[in-house]
């Protein structure tokens, strides 16, 4: 069973609104025969019906749609425009964070390191002799780990649009 039919362009033109009823009479035993161009038929009179109606309700006037729809295509052009600006100063916050992460901590090592220096050679603090307090280091790992929380929340939100 073919699909299409050398003759459904015909059967189309017959069918259409304003079609010509004599055309419609000569195609009849072809449209017993053929199931393509019989739903063809089918469809451009239906169609044809549903356009004949009208939709029912007043159409606005086209010129506004346009200008509208150029007025809302001029928005969202800025809107991306403004979005693509503010990329690099995203990306420029992030490494901001990241470098205020590093140097604090830089600052908690660094005063970790004084400490332990202090407890080694002091030997007080309650750290033995050839032990090192962990109270530093933990103090280091706690702050990096608030930092990155910090900035991936940041990061989340401005992703979001929040």
């Amino acid at each position: 069973m073919s699909r299409t039919c050398a003759r459904e362009a015909e059967v189309l033109a017959a069918y259409r609104p304003r079609g010509d009823a004599r055309r419609r009479a000569g195609l009849t035993a072809h449209l017993a025969a053929c199931p393509a161009c019989r739903r063809t038929a089918q469809l451009s009179s239906a169609l044809g019906v549903l356009a004949s109606e009208g939709p029912g309700f007043e159409l606005p006037d086209p010129s506004r749609i346009y200008w509208r729809a150029q007025v809302l295509g001029r928005l969202a052009a800025r809107e991306e425009a403004a979005e693509q600006a503010a990329r690099p100063l995203v990306w420029l916050q992030v490494l901001a964070a990241l470098v205020a992460a590093a140097i604090g901590a830089l600052a908690v090592g660094t005063f970790g390191l004084d400490l332990a220096a202090q407890a080694l050679g002091a030997g007080a603090g309650g750290v033995g002799r050839g032990g090192v307090s962990l109270l530093p280091l933990a103090a280091m790992a706690a702050l990096t780990l608030l930092v990155a929380a910090v900035w991936w929340v940041w990061w989340r939100r401005a992703e979001d649009g929040v």
